[in-house]
C-alpha cells in the first residue's frame, strides 16, 4: 500500500493505481463551520477528481464518511458495537 498525500481539489496523475481511498474531508462540524467553502470543494471537486483518477486507472474506489452522518451520539467515545 502506498499512501499519497495530495490536495484532492487539484487533479492528479498517478501510474499503477489499483485502489483509490478518498478520505479527505474535515470530520467535525467545527471544521465545516470554520472552512465551509473548502469543505464543499473537497466533497464535490475533490470527489470528482478522485473518481476520475480511479476511472482512468480502472481502479476500485472507496469514499469514506464520518460518524457525524448518524447524528449526535449519546455515548462518548463510541465502542465498535455502539448502535446509536
Amino acid at each position: 500500500l502506498t499512501v499519497i498525500e495530495h490536495d484532492v481539489i487539484e487533479p492528479i496523475e498517478v501510474d499503477g493505481v489499483d485502489q483509490v481511498f478518498h478520505m479527505a474531508s474535515p470530520a467535525s462540524p467545527v471544521g465545516y463551520m470554520r472552512h465551509p467553502i473548502e469543505t464543499h470543494l473537497v466533497n464535490s471537486v475533490g470527489t470528482l477528481n478522485m473518481l476520475r483518477l480511479a476511472q482512468r486507472a480502472g481502479a476500485s474506489f472507496l469514499f469514506t464518511s464520518t460518524s457525524e452522518a448518524y447524528g449526535n451520539p449519546a455515548v462518548h467515545p463510541q465502542t465498535e458495537d455502539y448502535f446509536g
